[in-house]
């Protein structure tokens, strides 16, 4: 008798249908806690600049279908875009890119009947980078809040410097310090890990013994110091998201040029995702 095979599981970062019909992207429940430090700061920030700046642009490199799955809980839950556009202070303009068809088709369907001034772009990130002086352009009184979750190092630290030269905007990076620490070894990644560095000098964190592997916060050391080589002099990498075993899997790094960008942030994390104050290190 022959075993039925199972059905493949679905993987995390898969393209599922969603409520509406239209492809929602499978995620796992940390998302969530990535997610809810990054809406806490978007809604500080829309709100509190308000005021200050007649435009505020928010930015979002990897923006998806604009919806997610949770695989461990099957609830259906806004992506960084939604959040974004759903602000109780709405931004002025919003950039949204991915370079997958069918997640920037989605997004900019889900869009459609929303009264907000939104573009989006089907480009490769750092391309996408560089597209964003054109808010900009023109806009002197323009501030922006960019969020780039990569899954990996695909950003560039000269993409980013050629996106806010000369312009006020914060940053709320995910950087995948789990990936690193177990796979910056490998040759292959070297160089794409030398342009989201900046530098080259991250090889010394491996240049040692074999069996050592570089800590979460060497690694996190060598990126804010890029982030500061592009004049972000207030720099946080306190969240830590892990998985459901407490594994570290990323870091939200942020980053902004002003003190009071600093100050917010550190609001944003004192409390963590499920609502209990976070103990100082």
């Amino acid at each position: 008798m022959v075993a039925k095979k199972r059905p493949a599981r679905r993987r995390s970062g898969a393209l599922v249908p969603g409520s509406d019909g239209l492809p929602v992207r499978l995620v796992r429940e940390w998302n969530n806690e990535k997610l809810s430090y990054v809406e806490k700061y978007v809604e500080m920030f829309s709100t509190a600049m308000k005021n200050k700046w007649p435009r505020r642009v928010y930015i979002d490199l990897f923006a998806g279908p604009g919806m997610s799955l949770i695989e461990d809980t099957g609830e259906e839950v806004p992506g960084s875009p939604m959040l974004a556009v759903e602000a109780r202070t709405p931004f002025s303009d919003f950039f949204f890119n991915d370079a997958g068809r069918r997640e920037s088709a989605a997004l900019a369907q889900r869009l459609t009947h929303r009264q907000v001034h939104a573009s989006v772009t089907q480009l490769d990130c750092n391309m996408a980078a560089r597209d964003v002086a054109s808010l900009f352009t023109g806009q002197p009184k323009t501030i922006g809040l960019a969020f780039i979750d990569p899954n990996g190092f695909k950003i560039g630290l000269d993409s980013i410097a050629e996106m806010t030269a000369g312009r006020t905007i914060d940053l709320i990076i995910t950087v995948m310090t789990g990936y690193m620490k177990r796979y910056m070894r490998e040759p292959g990644l070297a160089a794409s890990m030398d342009r989201f560095f900046g530098f080259t000098d991250w090889r010394e964190l491996i240049s040692g013994e074999a069996h050592k592997a570089p800590t979460y916060g060497a690694l996190l050391e060598k990126y804010k110091r890029s982030l500061r080589s592009l004049g972000y002099t207030h720099v946080n990498d306190t969240v830590r998201v892990p998985n459901t075993r407490g594994a570290t899997i990323y870091h939200l790094v942020f980053a902004s040029r002003h003190p009071l960008g600093g100050k917010f942030f550190e609001e944003v994390v004192k409390k963590q995702h499920s609502g209990q104050r976070r103990l100082a290190l």
